[in-house]
């Protein structure tokens, strides 16, 4: 006779309810027996929770959908970044895993996809062969890096039988990154002989001591046809390796001075990868005893750039020099920084150089922001071109500052700038006169924490000045100016009102703040149509860089930080 699921359980329940009489229940069954009844019981109960599983929501999805879904996890924000990875960070990348242990249907999903076994990660090596040989025919995602033990680390990647079981699936690869804590690398990438026809992104960070060969081996048997991302630390050259053509982005970190190649090469390296978009160079670059090409003339046009970052260079015009044989398009965002420079008038402002003509990021200029290092953590000496907007931060002092200022603004075309904020110990009236005679499109003056008094000054008609400069400016700010002398306020608004350029805006802060400054403000709005005394230190007026501090930076930095010595 057949039952249905519900008879059988009903009469299931009916034969079991006479065993509440306590005596003919141990006559009939003995502990065994209720043993093995109750596995049975717990079988079948196992067997209607996947049979209530099949009817959630997410396991009717065709399971093609359903591993798409597993892939999100697999592949979420915790996988290090194609270009410049940072595998410093350690977050578990077998947690998606978890998902397989849910219910069958589950597993047998993770199972049936190969490609979301495709990241392979030396952290676990016992993982890793499992990921591999489940990966199948997936392309290949691989991370070389020793195992952590909390803040310790152990020496995994010593084991030749494992890295030959990964090198012989280099025909997968379409990424390597490469970043022991220990100094056997060498040994490492050296196990790459084969070919990776696939290989889009590569990373090799290693600790190689100043006795050991700065020249990289040859990869993959020199065959890496679709390289797009490339990053380097440590080596100068890569004889044999053929790296040019499909790269977009380019990362070069610590290299030792010596080895590096002339700027010739270097040029032509360059002029190899046409396609290039992100150029990063920290501690490294041409040699800097040759810091210019054998023809001066030489230019390398790097018309996909969309960011160059130049950063602790040996000297500020090494990187002038390498500057004047690039052409960049407008678009460039350039960032130039240096943790230190010399205390010399050679700081930052020596890294522009002086034929800007291919250089279009410098173009056109509408803001500049001229300052003292700021105190903000993660904030190095910097010049930084974006969109119009040059920001410069360096180390001034009384001394330096007019020099450093005359030798930036020589190089600027400042004539359609708008936008000016003076941060650095101030040049006197006289050197000022130049720079605002090639600003006629200037509307906002900010003087930020340093006398005011030159810059004024240097607004108004005297003795060498017929006219007012700067005709269109009509907002002026001055902030934290210790030494503010309200008699130079009058005498320059009522000069910019006589001259018919009345000023639309002034905007004064002072630490302190006496009834005779209110009132002595308040005068002047006969000739300011806005006198607006600020109750506030306005932070924004710390015209921090567009996008700074960028993650090239923030990555180099942590990298040169954990170096191994």
């Amino acid at each position: 006779m057949d039952l249905s699921p519900f008879q059988l359980a009903d009469t299931l329940l009916g034969n079991l309810a006479p065993l509440g009489d306590l005596r003919r229940t141990r006559e009939e069954f003995n502990v065994d027996d209720l043993d093995r009844l109750e596995a049975k019981l717990v079988s079948a109960l196992r067997s209607i929770g996947v049979l209530r599983n099949a009817f959630a929501p997410i396991n009717i999805l065709p399971r093609e959908i359903l591993a798409h879904i597993f892939g999100m996890l697999a592949f979420d924000d915790t996988v290090p970044s194609s270009f410049l990875p940072d595998l410093s960070i350690r977050d578990d990348p077998h947690l998606w895993t978890q998902v397989g242990h849910v219910c069958r249907h589950w597993r047998e999903t993770v199972l049936a996809f190969p490609f979301l076994w495709s990241t392979i990660d030396s952290d676990s090596a016992l993982a890793a062969l499992t990921f591999l040989d489940r990966s199948a025919a997936s392309t290949l995602r691989v991370y070389l890096r020793d195992a952590a033990y909390g803040s310790r680390y152990s020496p995994s990647l010593e084991r030749a039988r494992f890295m030959q079981s990964i090198a012989h699936h280099s025909q997968r690869f379409a990424e390597m990154h490469i970043q022991p804590k220990f100094r056997y690398g060498s040994n490492i990438i050296r196990s790459l002989q084969h070919p990776s026809p696939k290989l889009k992104a590569l990373s090799i960070v290693l600790n190689i001591g100043k006795d050991e060969s700065q020249a990289l081996p040859t990869l993959f048997d020199g065959v890496t046809p679709n390289l797009e991302q490339l990053t380097l630390a440590n080596f100068t050259t890569w004889p044999g390796n053929h790296f040019g053509p499909n790269l977009t982005h380019l990362c070069l970190l610590a290299q030792h001075a010596r080895g590096r190649m002339p700027t010739d090469d270097f040029l032509d390296f360059l002029q190899s990868a046409p396609k290039l978009q992100e150029l990063v160079l920290v501690d490294a670059g041409p040699a800097s005893s040759h810091a210019g090409a054998s023809d001066p003339h030489r230019i390398i046009a790097l018309d996909n750039l969309r960011t160059l970052q130049l950063g602790n260079w040996t000297a500020p015009e090494t990187v002038g020099a390498f500057l004047s044989h690039i052409a960049l398009p407008k678009s460039t965002r350039v960032h130039i920084w240096a943790e230190r420079c010399s205390h010399t008038i050679d700081t930052l402002t020596m890294a522009v150089p002086a034929d800007l003509v291919r250089l279009q990021p410098f173009h056109g200029l509408k803001t500049i922001h001229c300052t003292a290092r700021p105190t903000t953590r993660g904030y190095p000496q910097l010049l930084s071109v974006v969109d119009g907007a040059l920001v410069f931060y360096s180390t001034f002092s009384a001394t330096t500052a007019p020099a450093a200022l005359a030798s930036l603004f020589d190089r600027l075309d400042t004539r359609a700038l708008e936008e000016l904020t003076v941060g650095i110990e101030c040049a006197p009236e006289l050197a000022w006169q130049p720079i605002l005679a090639e600003m006629p499109r200037l509307r906002t003056l900010t003087v930020l924490r340093r006398p005011s008094r030159p810059l004024l000054a240097a607004l108004c008609r005297g003795d060498t000045l017929d006219e007012a400069l700067c005709p269109l400016l009509e907002r002026v700010s001055i902030i934290d100016d210790t030494v503010l002398s309200t008699v130079r306020l009058f005498l320059f608004a009522l000069d910019r009102a006589e001259c018919g350029l009345p000023l639309r805006e002034l905007n004064l802060y002072a630490r302190t703040c006496s009834s005779r400054l209110e009132s002595e403000l308040h005068e002047l709005g006969q000739y300011i149509e806005r006198v607006e005394q600020l109750k506030d230190n306005p932070v924004d007026v710390e015209r921090l860089a567009a996008g700074w501090p960028t993650e090239a930076y923030e990555w180099a930095m942590r990298q040169m930080a954990t170096r191994r010595p």
